[in-house]
Formats: structure tokens, sequence, C-alpha cells
């Protein structure tokens, strides 16, 4: 890209520089594709489906190579599955339910090779604005208990 001009926007007296962005807008198997070029920024693609959904997101790296994280929904459009940031082969960490809320009753995330475990198990259950957690790892049954607790604008007030 040539662009280097640089956009001075003013807001309440401050003065901001922004480089030039650019998109590109890219039909795709039904969805559609966004990429987007900046001036010192990676290039970043993302790919949606009819739906207006994010499934692949695409951060081009350093080396060149591109680092992808896939979303997974649903026949009701609930996230089911998002892989973490991966190079050549994806690793899902899989939502097991939902509740009549919609609210997600457990997930089964992959093994990170930090903590020496093959996977964690969370399950969550729901009193009232309570929200209680148990996650497990499977190496040494060590197991821990949470709760959180949200006002009624969302926003968490208590995590024990």
């Amino acid at each position: 890209m040539k662009s280097r001009s640089i956009r001075r926007h003013h807001n309440s007296g401050v003065t901001r520089l922004q480089p030039d962005q650019r998109m590109a807008l890219t039909a795709s198997g039904g969805g559609y594709q966004i990429t987007t070029v900046q001036d010192g920024a990676p290039t970043q693609v993302s790919v949606f489906d009819a739906f207006g959904r994010v499934i692949k997101a695409r951060s081009k790296l350093l080396d060149g190579s591109w680092s992808t994280v896939d979303t997974q929904y649903d026949a009701l459009g609930r996230q089911t599955a998002t892989s973490t940031p991966y190079r050549s082969t994806p690793s899902f960490t899989r939502i097991s339910g939902f509740d009549l809320a919609g609210r997600p009753l457990g997930k089964i995330s992959p093994a990170d090779g930090d903590d020496g475990n093959a996977s964690r198990v969370t399950t969550y259950s729901y009193v009232g604005r309570e929200t209680r957690i148990h996650v497990c790892g499977n190496v040494g049954g060590v197991c821990l208990d949470m709760s959180r607790s949200q006002d009624s604008l969302g926003r968490f007030v208590r995590t024990l």
C-alpha cells in the first residue's frame, strides 16, 4: 500500500492522528469477507456467515504467516465452539449445552500445556443474578469453585 497520508480528527480541542485504513468487502460462500489493511498494523481478515456472524478471524503475523480463530454456532445462533489462535490445526473450546435462557451450562477446554491437564471441564449453574462456576482438570482431580453476581445492569458486583 503506497498511501501514507495522515488524517486529522478534531474532537473537543484534541487533535488525533490516524494512518490511512483500507477495507475490501468480498462475497464468500453465502457470507462475506472483510479485509482490513492499515499502515503500522497487521492485515486483518474477517469472514462472516450469511447471518453476519464472524466465523473466522485472521491476522497476518510478522513472519508472514496467519493466526486464525474459528467460531462455530448452532441452529439457534448460539456460539458453540471457539478455537484458540492457531497457524495450522485448530483446537476448540466447546459449549456443552444451554439452559432455557440461552446461558451456557458447561464447556470443555483443550489442554494448553501450562498445567499438564489434557482438558478442563467447566459447569455453570444459575440462581437469580448469581452464576456458580465449577472447573475441573482431569489430571490430579483438582477442582475450583467460584461464584459471581451481577446487578440489574449486568455489571459484576461480587466474585467469590
